[in-house]
């Protein structure tokens, strides 16, 4: 699991991390998860197989969020 977090990583520290949504082109999900946290990656592909982050988010469960 880790290696799908460390790609997300990857993924936001190239140099534009994050790019306008195009309309027509469909929008991929990316969904990694542990023990205690979650992070999903909204992305859409460019020119040459190239992707493009367009939303991030990274959440840390502690107290009762471990119960769900």
């Amino acid at each position: 699991m880790s290696k799908a977090f460390d790609n997300i990583k990857k993924c936001l520290s190239s140099p534009i991390v994050l790019g306008t949504p195009v309309s027509d082109k469909p929008i991929l999900l990316y969904i990694a998860t542990q023990e205690r946290s979650l992070g999903a990656l909204c992305a859409q592909e460019h020119p040459k197989g190239k992707e493009r982050a367009l939303y991030y988010m990274i959440l840390t469960f502690v107290g009762p969020q471990l119960n769900y």
